[in-house]
């Protein structure tokens, strides 16, 4: 009995020890992920070995019979013993950029190097178009050998919504970066990363690469996942942003107080053109607290939050707070739920719990071991909280306010615009009712007005289209005695501007007779369209050019207008000339050749008779 007991203790004893993840790489094919890539027919695969040689093969068959086999990027890495921090051993870092595949496709995929071979992983391209499902947590972090109670609550989110497509991490995916084992806990314990894409961002805890560094630098993290390129130099890899069906996700990496010049440069250029129903941000610390991390959501709010209102953001997911913490679509500190923007604060899915406190807040729920689900139609935005047994405990919706797959017209917008008096106020607003999210960039609107004294210009005013519900632009100021002549010019999303001219006639005897010339293109596409006053010269737009053809002018004049007038681009079709046929130069040419020689047998007759 004693000798079965003693069996036994060793065979448990042996267990334990092979599941605590070691300081070093413990096996020669580690750490493998795939990340989403800038769309979805790209996906990023990342993995370490201790070959120098290796390949993924990978293909839509679940056991890999047919096959397609990629050479990785590799570059070789290693990190020394920092304080009391153990050694990165020397490794070789590979990257898989995968690009062209089909959509809404299931893909295998497996890494071999050497004489070894790694389980058959696998990621999918969506699982469907109308539809996206995903699910976010965020401080994963934990201790070497605990992220099989993350695994636990990511397949309680998986029961409550099969449908989940990828997961996005906030982070905070270790709770120490410099220490290897924990990184081998996370791949090896929590085993769905293997199974999907896997958005993630690094944390403050990323940022711990020494016991008493402080705030170091991604280095670390950008060792583990192969993430779009597609930021600025300084935080390449660990902020970018990825589009999945109607979504603009954008990853911000500010965990440091730099480069945020440059993040706001970065930020503002994807916002300002890119497209999208719904725009989601994910960060770690937020630009709310629920008290445990004040100074930096001040700081996050001083860096950022004017330009997520700006572009009336929808959403920002956070963690940080260790808490799940709500505040719904503000803009300025005020309830706004056209322009405003939601924030969220993610429950910790790893061991960590702080208690929130609900100053500003419309929900808080003190928890950890939690995680989100999010779907997202064309229509509305879903957030769905969970705890570790699987049981909602909360839900918010976001209605869609952008309307990217709404239909423009731009000859019935054109028609639309016009400016509206307010008598009372005696003010001016232009209003519109079409949507042109997605196809305007911007409406700039100057000109001038006219009274008894004299005719001024107007300030301009401009107004960016950042949402399908923006259909008005205050113009200010609209006196009784005056006449304003107001000149439009619409910025469309590929830099080509249309304009219009719109006049309010507050006082008669001002009145100068004035009339609309019209520009065409020959297709009768309007080019522009201008109020000229009665003997002025109108303008002309710069002609489109037409493949085949010369632009030669238009077919009326439109100097000294006294009338409407609608002018129409005129071309010329490019004529080639056929080459000569190779007979006709040869008749040609013994043609001249024989009128040459009776020339100049005549030039001798007639020299001898002489």
């Amino acid at each position: 009995m004693k000798k079965l007991l003693t069996f036994f203790s060793i065979l448990i004893s042996i267990f334990l020890i092979s599941s605590i993840p070691s300081n070093g790489m413990y096996a020669g094919i580690a750490n493998i992920t795939a990340a989403p890539g800038e769309t979805m027919d790209k996906i990023g695969i990342n993995y370490h070995t201790r070959y120098a040689d290796s390949y993924v093969i990978y293909g839509t068959d679940s056991s890999l019979k047919k096959f397609t086999k990629v050479t990785p990027e590799v570059h070789e890495w290693e990190r020394e013993v920092k304080g009391d921090y153990p050694a990165f051993e020397k490794r070789y870092v590979c990257s898989v950029n995968l690009s062209g595949l089909k959509l809404y496709t299931t893909y295998y995929y497996q890494v071999i190097a050497g004489s070894e071979k790694s389980d058959i992983c696998k990621f999918n391209t969506g699982l469907n178009e109308s539809v996206t499902t995903f699910a976010w947590i965020t401080d994963s972090q934990t201790y070497d050998n605990g992220y099989d109670k993350v695994e636990a609550v990511f397949q309680n989110l998986l029961k409550a919504n099969p449908n989940i497509a990828f997961m996005l991490n906030t982070g905070d995916v270790t709770d120490r970066a410099g220490k290897e084992a924990q990184w081998n806990g996370y791949f090896s314990q929590f085993k769905s990363v293997q199974s999907f894409p896997n958005a993630t961002i690094p944390g403050n805890h990323e940022y711990y690469t020494t016991a008493a560094s402080g705030y170091d630098s991604p280095e670390i993290y950008n060792q583990y996942f192969n993430n779009p390129k597609n930021s600025f130099e300084g935080r390449m890899n660990s902020s970018y942003y990825f589009y999945y069906n109607n979504i603009l996700f954008l990853m911000v990496d500010a965990i440091k107080n730099e480069y945020v010049n440059e993040q706001r440069a970065w930020i503002t250029e994807v916002l300002e053109n890119n497209t999208a129903d719904f725009i989601i941000v994910g960060i770690h610390a937020g630009l709310i607290t629920g008290g445990n991390y004040s100074s930096d959501a001040k700081r996050m709010k001083q860096a950022f939050g004017d330009i997520f209102e700006e572009y009336a953001v929808d959403i920002i997911l956070s963690g940080h707070e260790h808490a799940f913490c709500v505040q719904k679509t503000r803009l300025d500190g005020e309830i706004n739920p056209d322009l405003g923007v939601t924030h969220v604060i993610g429950p910790a899915v790893g061991n960590k719990t702080y208690k929130a406190n609900d100053d500003g807040m419309d929900y808080v729920q003190n928890l950890n071991y939690g995680g989100c689900i999010i779907t997202v139609t064309s229509s509305r935005l879903t957030l769905k909280m969970y705890n570790n047994m699987g049981d909602e405990q909360y839900s918010l919706e976001i209605k869609n306010r952008r309307g990217v797959s709404s239909k423009y017209n731009e000859e019935s917008f054109l028609k639309s615009l016009k400016v509206e008096r307010d008598a009372e106020k005696e003010t001016a607003t232009l209003v519109w009712n079409s949507d042109i999210y997605g196809y305007v960039d911007k409406i700039t609107v100057t000109g001038k007005e006219v009274n008894l004294y004299n005719e001024s210009n107007l300030k301009e005013v401009s107004r960016k289209i950042k949402l399908a519900n923006i259909y008005s632009l205050d113009l200010g100021a609209n006196y009784s005695d005056t006449n304003y002549y107001y000149d439009i010019v619409i910025t469309k999303l590929d830099g080509t501007t249309i304009t219009k001219t719109v006049e309010i006639i507050n006082n008669e005897e001002l009145l100068i007779n004035k009339y609309t010339v019209t520009f065409k293109d020959k297709d009768g596409n309007i080019l522009k369209e201008e109020t000229v006053k009665e003997g002025e010269d109108a303008t002309a737009p710069t002609a489109p050019s037409v493949e085949g053809y010369n632009f030669v002018g238009w077919d009326k004049e439109f100097d000294d207008v006294e009338e409407d007038l609608v002018i129409t681009a005129l071309y010329e079709e490019i004529k080639v000339e056929a080459p000569a046929k190779e007979g006709c130069k040869k008749e040609l040419l013994t043609l001249t050749t024989s009128l040459i020689a009776c020339i100049s047998l005549a030039f001798i007759i007639l020299r001898k008779k002489n």
